[in-house]
């Protein structure tokens, strides 16, 4: 199954750079990496907003000084920590993203209007924007998420960074520019890509790979890593993987399936562990394109980037954010 990049990549090998609903139902993180409380400002400078509960993370990047805060809460949209709502969430339809108020045409697009002259009235000539940092709550859906991130790259910000809540405090995660073209799976969307899994979409891959073989070039992990209600599906070298990511599966379901009813993100690190172990040329391979549903929330999307990262961020540390075709 072959995902197309987009938004952004989780590019920091944290340990070397040590610079320091769930599901469709919003408000309730990952029951496997609970979110911290929300966290009070020590001072004026703290970019936490209050009504902001941060995703947990194991990241010790520490966030950019002096940065331009934009606000997902469960009650706004806004530009500075304690800043008006430029657009209001609707928690019971948010996996759809904001209301078409805050759009140009439709509500199936991705630029928030309030959001994207805000941060116009903030550029510095030539300089652009000064570093963003979004904070986010750990509840808020991917694609609500992916809207505000949309608008930053529409805007030219050149340097975001996520925040997140690690054992030593606020820290961040960095994120390289958002691209323009998104497209977030519905629920639906994703069970279907799943039972198809087995079908035409990897026979292309696989063809493309036994091609590559003849000609004695060099086959690339090319990990992907889709976030389904079921459980992760894992695909490397255009080829799905079954249960134990060691062979390529022979039906459809995921390889890292939900155990007890949340997502098993240990045996995610081990199963992209072995696939890196499987063949020397994969031992250098840093990147994994992680894709979500809509309605995933934040929390879990952050701790697939840390089990995908690794315990010391040394297994897959630049992680893609996109979707399956």
């Amino acid at each position: 199954m072959r995902c197309t990049p987009f938004l952004l990549a989780f590019l920091a090998a944290f340990a070397a750079c040590d610079r320091g609903g769930p599901g469709s139902a919003p408000g309730a993180a990952s029951a496997s990496a609970a979110p911290s409380a929300s966290v009070a400002p020590s001072a004026a400078s703290d970019p936490v907003p209050l009504d902001v509960t941060l995703p947990s993370s194991s990241s010790t990047t520490a966030a950019p000084d002096d940065p331009l805060v934009v606000v997902l809460s469960r009650t706004r949209l806004a530009l500075g920590r304690d800043g008006a709502p430029l657009a209001v969430p609707d928690p019971a339809t948010w996996s759809a993203g904001f209301d078409i108020r805050y759009k140009r045409s439709s509500r199936n697009d991705y630029f928030l209007v309030p959001l994207g002259d805000a941060l116009a009235s903030r550029r510095a000539g030539d300089a652009g924007l000064r570093p963003v940092v979004v904070a986010a709550d750990a509840s808020v859906p991917y694609r609500v998420l992916a809207e505000a991130l949309h608008t930053l790259g529409q805007q030219d910000a050149s340097r975001i960074a996520l925040l997140v809540r690690a054992p030593a405090g606020a820290r961040a995660i960095e994120l390289a520019r958002p691209r323009l073209a998104m497209h977030v799976l519905t629920g639906a969307q994703a069970a279907e890509l799943v039972a198809r899994a087995a079908g035409s979409s990897a026979a292309p891959r696989a063809t493309a790979s036994a091609s590559a073989k003849a000609k004695g070039d060099t086959v690339a992990l090319d990990l992907e890593v889709i976030v389904t209600p079921d459980g992760f599906v894992v695909s490397a070298a255009g080829r799905r993987m079954a249960p134990g990511c060691r062979e390529p599966a022979a039906g459809p379901g995921p390889a890292v399936p939900v155990r007890d009813g949340t997502q098993d993100f240990a045996l995610l690190t081990a199963c992209a562990s072995a696939i890196k172990a499987s063949a020397s040329r994969f031992m250098g391979e840093k990147t994994v394109t992680v894709s979500a549903t809509a309605a995933t929330d934040l929390q879990t999307v952050v701790s697939t980037v840390d089990a995908l990262r690794g315990s010391t961020a040394a297994l897959f540390p630049e992680v893609l954010l996109g979707v399956p075709n």
